[in-house]
């Protein structure tokens, strides 16, 4: 298992996430989960986060690309099995911690997550639980539960 990207969302990526957010802020709101979203978004605003948030984000990816080895170790360890998937970690400034893409391996987390490692790894441990969560039918509830229940254990 590795890491293939680390980015920043462009502009254009950025504005897809917040189209994305608004179709499913309802179910956010509903699920107690904490959304920041801009009064104002355009280009002057992508390019002042880009700023404001570089930093932060190259801060990140060093402390990822320091710990993943070893969360990637222990993840394998309490699946039982080498795992072949490489992950896409995308930073946005919006929307809640994190969230998971599964079709695409993607990650998206929100550069202003206090314990933003954290919520890259949760989300990880989301996309490879995602097939049985499938496979079961299991509620979004439950599925917190089972993944918060693993990063405990790891």
């Amino acid at each position: 298992m590795k890491t293939i990207l680390q980015k920043l969302n462009t502009y254009k990526e950025e504005l897809e996430h917040l189209k994305l957010l608004k179709k499913e802020k309802t179910f956010l709101i509903r699920n107690g989960y904490f959304c920041n979203f801009p009064k104002i978004y355009d280009k002057h605003t992508y390019l002042e986060n880009l700023r404001q948030y570089h930093d932060l984000y190259i801060k990140t990816v060093s402390k990822w690309n320091t710990e993943s080895e070893n969360f990637y170790k222990k993840i394998e360890y309490f699946f039982g099995k080498k795992i072949n998937k490489s992950i896409k970690i995308k930073y946005t400034c919006y929307g809640p911690g994190g969230h998971y893409f599964s079709k695409e391996n993607k990650v998206v987390v929100n550069i202003n997550s206090p314990h933003i490692i954290y919520i890259i790894k949760h989300e990880i441990v989301h996309l490879l639980v995602e097939p049985y969560i499938l496979k079961y039918k299991i509620k979004h509830e439950n599925k917190e539960i089972l993944v918060n229940s693993i990063m405990n254990i790891i």
